[in-house]
């Protein structure tokens, strides 16, 4: 479903009831106080997994505060029945529960597939039964991982060219950026648009496609299934505790502790650095509207991660090294920013808050929270931690 969005009635009318699976996670969490006023009533699904919300974790006072919590996995068919019994005028599924981050996926995989993967197809299924007839709309949390590398334009033939997964072997060389593949010319990034190839380079990237095939297929005629391509989303609340979603909380650990920054390759590896006050609303706009389609959600531009870690450093009012390290790891790409004009033009969606005022509130949160235990964050050395915050 790469179209560019389908009104699918209901226009601007107030939701009965929304389910957010996913919902105490980091995008859940702010997202649940801003679809309050077009909500009867908000229910939310979520396992709590420790490697996000540390041991003994409960659900987010502002989530508890405006939604009925329920613990449990979304691969647990038994936790699907209980919640449509309860409540049976469900109208609204938003879902955004999903293991995320491209290097642990690279090793994990029978994870990855199983919650994405498996439980995508349960919940569809799951929705496919009675318990769940008053259920009108999907809308999936998907990633701009889908893509692998964006789109580039050719300098000398002025096309556009889609490459594959980049050489180990060349990356070994430093040969970083892709090249035109009938003329060898280095390519110059450009966003990247929702019916551009999917070509994912991790097994992330392949579970969240899976998931977006899963909805397109599976939601029926009578459903509207919005996917919503998110970027790299950033802001309070992101987890200091998982190393694998998040570059910030890596670059905050090492400055705080007066360690140097090291980026991979040559430093100038890019992407799209989106603050959640703008994802949360592409989200609460696709639920008002009822509009199907397929759309990515970004800044549309593209920030080099060494600017962001000086950014953030200078933010903190503290100074570190920062380095490029030359390694490579199998399963990144090299650029990555969307294009949003199918999302200008559907949704009303335009990016409002730059990378400098969204840095300056993520600093602001952060000054306050302890760094990233130092275990956890040595596990960044082996991870892609390309900031993705999500799903």
């Amino acid at each position: 479903m790469v179209g560019g969005g389908v009104a699918t009635g209901g226009g601007m009318s107030r939701a009965r009831t929304i389910l957010v699976t996913g919902g105490a996670g980091f995008i859940g969490r702010h997202l649940v106080p801003v679809i309050a006023d077009v909500a009867s009533r908000i229910v939310v699904v979520d396992n709590l997994l420790e490697q996000v919300h540390g041991p003994d974790a409960g659900f987010p006072r502002e989530v508890a505060a405006l939604a009925q919590c329920v613990r449990g996995d979304v691969r647990d068919r038994d936790v699907w029945d209980a919640v449509g019994t309860r409540y049976p005028d469900i109208d609204v599924v938003i879902h955004l529960a999903a293991l995320t981050g491209t290097g642990q996926s690279m090793t994990e995989v029978a994870e990855y597939l199983d919650v994405n993967g498996r439980g995508t197809a349960v919940m569809l299924a799951a929705l496919r039964s009675g318990a769940f007839q008053s259920v009108r709309h999907v809308v999936l949390a998907s990633t701009r991982a889908v893509y692998g590398e964006g789109d580039y334009r050719c300098p000398a033939e002025g096309v556009t060219r889609r490459p594959g997964p980049r050489d180990i072997e060349q990356c070994r060389l430093g040969r970083w950026a892709p090249t035109c593949e009938s003329c060898g010319v280095e390519l110059v990034p450009v966003p990247t648009r929702e019916d551009s190839l999917l070509r994912p380079a991790s097994v992330y990237g392949v579970t969240k496609l899976t998931q977006e095939g899963l909805v397109e297929t599976a939601v029926g005629a009578s459903l509207a299934a919005t996917i919503l391509r998110f970027q790299n989303v950033y802001g309070p609340e992101q987890s200091l505790r998982n190393p694998y979603t998040g570059v910030l909380g890596v670059f905050h650990s090492r400055i705080m502790r007066g360690e140097p920054i090291e980026l991979f390759e040559d430093g100038l590896i890019s992407r799209d650095f989106v603050s959640w006050v703008d994802v949360v609303r592409a989200v609460r706009e696709s639920v008002v509207r009822r509009t199907a389609g397929t759309f990515n959600v970004g800044s549309g531009s593209f920030v080099p991660i060494g600017d962001v870690a000086r950014l953030m450093c200078r933010l903190l009012g503290r100074e570190v090294p920062v380095r490029a390290t030359g390694f490579f790891r199998a399963g990144d790409i090299r650029h990555a920013a969307a294009d949003i004009s199918r999302a200008r033009a559907a949704l009303g969606y335009e990016p409002l808050v730059g990378i400098e005022e969204g840095m300056a509130e993520y600093v602001r949160w952060v000054r306050g929270q302890p760094p990233m235990p130092l275990e956890l964050s040595a596990k960044s050395r082996h991870s892609t931690n390309d900031g993705t915050g999500l799903p």
